[in-house]
């Protein structure tokens, strides 16, 4: 049954948004599929992490008293327009909305609601939405605004409904390479340990030193060193009551050297961030760690391993698909509309649908990666 407007509420502190947990627990527990990126616990470790004053604007729906939808959204201020985007689009690769399930009606309910309160933004920016996820791509605004949709980068993963021996036989020949060589791997006293809640949280500094020695630390691209980026995993860690998210880490001689931490949900797995020490490239550890991860999470049931965002080599070759990630953009078709679009977002998402500069950018992408070893590889 269709839920009625006066069943609605917009959340504006983050405050009341901590009251939600319980029922947004619930919520979450319940929807399919399951995006751990619209749980409670990770949205407000990602509002705690902010660090651009963005104030919520969670529109929340409910059913004869239950809590039956939620768009955890939030508002900021860019070059004076205010901007309306997902509390967790800097930290997530799938976002949406969070529903009850088998509801497509709520999703366009929340989406009315916050069309309906334009009034208090500028230019919504739905960031990081797949189809597998979300239906955004599909909503159909009214007449006064206007949708802009980019595609972004895509999201490879390996499904199958094999079981693990069988994945080796059908699936990426990656697998088979990296399980021939592994028993050697750990003959030469290496050891691979996997952590989750305040165990996991306990060793972020361990993680962070990591990153510092990898690629990323060289190139400026770290982000769980201590300050906003650990802080936001470890609140994560700490409350993630589901054991949800896990921490993988590989160690030679009492020293930790590479990291992975996932997502593991009950039919998937989702690789959230990995690096190496580069001083130990040649191990092939990253490897290594990725292969048991995604073993113990086939044997417990998944049949799913996904590497989210991005284009990578080493992904594409470890995966059999890839979803679309686009960004969407919605504004009133008023000059301040057009404004916030071309001031801040036009012009970088119109070169993304240039072909021929896309091109270049991801040749340029592939010879950087094919001189630079990337984690995991």
């Amino acid at each position: 049954m269709p839920v009625a407007l006066t069943d609605l509420e917009i959340v504006r502190t983050a405050e009341a948004l901590s009251t939600l947990q319980p029922e947004w627990d619930e919520l979450y527990r319940r929807s399919e599929p399951r995006n751990p990126f619209l749980s409670h616990a990770w949205t407000l470790a990602c509002l705690a992490a902010d660090q651009r004053s963005a104030e919520p604007f969670v529109v929340t729906l409910r059913d004869g008293g239950g809590l039956v939808a939620v768009a955890p959204m939030c508002i900021e201020t860019r070059l004076g327009f205010r901007v309306l985007r997902f509390i967790a689009d800097d930290r997530s690769d799938y976002l949406g909305f969070l529903c009850a399930p088998q509801t497509p009606h709520l999703r366009r309910k929340l989406l009315d609601v916050l069309v309906r309160n334009s009034a208090h933004w500028d230019i919504a920016l739905f960031q990081q939405v797949t189809d597998a996820y979300s239906e955004l791509r599909t909503a159909v605004l009214p007449a006064g605004f206007r949708l802009h949709d980019v595609l972004w980068t895509t999201a490879p993963y390996c499904a199958s409904d094999s079981d693990w021996e069988s994945l080796h036989l059908e699936g990426p020949s990656w697998l088979k390479r990296t399980r021939k060589r592994l028993r050697r791997f750990l003959k030469d006293g290496w050891e691979i340990e996997r952590f989750t809640g305040s165990e996991a949280a306990a060793r972020l500094d361990e993680v962070s030193a990591i990153e510092a020695k990898s690629w990323k630390g060289r190139q400026g691209a770290a982000r769980l060193r201590p300050g906003s980026g650990q802080n936001l995993l470890r609140r994560a860690f700490e409350h993630d009551a589901a054991g949800e998210l896990e921490l993988w880490l590989a160690s030679i001689d009492g020293k930790s050297v590479a990291f992975q931490i996932d997502f593991l949900l009950p039919d998937r797995l989702w690789v959230y961030q990995q690096a190496y020490d580069e001083d130990f490239k040649r191990t092939s550890v990253g490897s290594f760690m990725a292969y048991l991860s995604f073993e113990a999470a086939w044997r417990a049931g998944a049949r799913e391993y996904d590497y989210l965002s991005g284009e990578e080599p080493y992904k594409l070759e470890r995966t059999n698909a890839s979803r679309a990630i686009h960004h969407l953009a919605a504004h009133r078709r008023t000059l301040r509309g057009w404004l916030a679009y071309g001031l801040l977002v036009g012009p970088r998402w119109r070169l993304r649908n240039v072909a021929a500069l896309r091109g270049i950018y991801k040749s340029a992408q592939s010879l950087n990666r094919w001189l630079r070893p990337q984690a995991g590889a």
